[in-house]
């Protein structure tokens, strides 16, 4: 299933209806944008890839929706005899297997040198790795994945969430919302002032701002509560 973002901004239009031109067309799809980055920090999904090692090179891309590891699987295990890996949320049994100490490639065994300790650094949607890989080896690694803005051919150019449902959808236009109306909230002059007879309280319209963006905000939370269920993200 797929969410189209030209139909949540028209539905954001309607429950935030502009006022004095805020928000204006560009603000609109921020608002549903950053909300939909919200809640993918928030609720982001546990996803799992591989990585194709090849000897010197350090550097990989990471999948589009990726936001953070959860788990990599480790090159070495302290076992006393050859284990497949399991079939398990991350490990398949395509992958090589492991010896203590030793590191089983498809071109053969690779002992672990002294003192040996790997690192990584993600920066820019890559992952390098530190030493530089001396190997071929598939590596498997769960992530928390987020929803990402993808082209349609339709004759709107806002894109879509391919893998957004309803429910989802429901979530995060409760924080486009309050984002919409946090907008109008900072272009509000807290000065009053009388229109003819009319006196015009701005603090009292910002009060009722604030009072329904906290409420939204409290609904959000709630909802992504919920969604997570007993799940901790990472």
């Amino acid at each position: 299933m797929s969410i189209q973002v030209h139909d949540m901004i028209v539905e954001l239009t309607e429950n935030v209806p502009a006022v004095n031109g805020v928000p204006n067309s560009d603000q609109y799809k921020n608002a549903v944008t950053d909300a939909v980055r919200t809640f993918s920090e928030k609720c982001g999904l546990r996803k799992h890839a591989t990585l194709s090692i090849e000897p010197g090179v350090a550097t990989y891309n990471l999948p589009d929706d990726f936001l953070r590891m959860i788990e990599l699987a480790p090159l070495f295990f302290h076992l006393p005899h050859y284990l497949p890996m399991m079939e398990s949320a991350y490990f398949f049994t395509v992958s090589p297997f492991y010896m203590n100490e030793v590191l089983y490639d498809e071109h053969g065994l690779i002992p672990r040198p002294a003192h040996w300790h790997e690192q990584y650094d993600i920066s820019d949607g890559q992952i390098t790795f530190v030493p530089t890989p001396t190997f071929t080896l598939v590596r498997h690694f769960a992530y928390k994945a987020g929803w990402i803005l993808t082209p349609t051919d339709d004759d709107y150019d806002d894109g879509e969430y391919a893998r957004m449902d309803d429910r989802e959808k429901g979530i995060v236009m409760l924080k486009a919302q309050a984002n919409a109306l946090r907008k109008q909230s900072n272009q509000t002059s807290a000065i009053s002032y009388d229109l003819g007879a009319v006196k015009v309280d701005n603090g009292k319209v910002i009060d009722s701002l604030q009072v329904r963006i906290t409420a939204l905000e409290d609904q959000f939370k709630a909802a992504c509560d919920d969604y997570n269920g007993a799940w901790i993200s990472a």
